[in-house]
């Protein structure tokens, strides 16, 4: 399985903040307000924000890979162990 569920939801996370974002400065260049300016500048708070959680969930899912193969390591050798005696 390439990915998990929660990279792919991130990643079109990033492609909708990003849309959102741009649609926000273009949005700014036609109304020239203030407020769709500081709104569109919040936007890249936001892409920075799904970035980081991508990131988190891909060294998550590291550890947990990590940490499931030294759990199933140590049982089959508790296994083999019992299986001698």
């Amino acid at each position: 399985m390439k990915g998990s569920l929660s990279e792919k939801a991130s990643k079109i996370s990033i492609i909708l903040v990003i849309s959102i974002t741009i649609g926000k400065f273009i949005a700014y260049l036609f109304s020239n307000s203030l407020t769709v300016y500081s709104e569109a500048w919040h936007g890249f708070s936001d892409l920075f924000t799904t970035v980081l959680i991508f990131i988190a969930i891909k060294i998550s899912y590291s550890f947990f890979k990590y940490f499931i193969n030294l759990y199933y390591s140590i049982l089959i050798k508790y296994f083999d162990f019992i299986r001698v005696l």
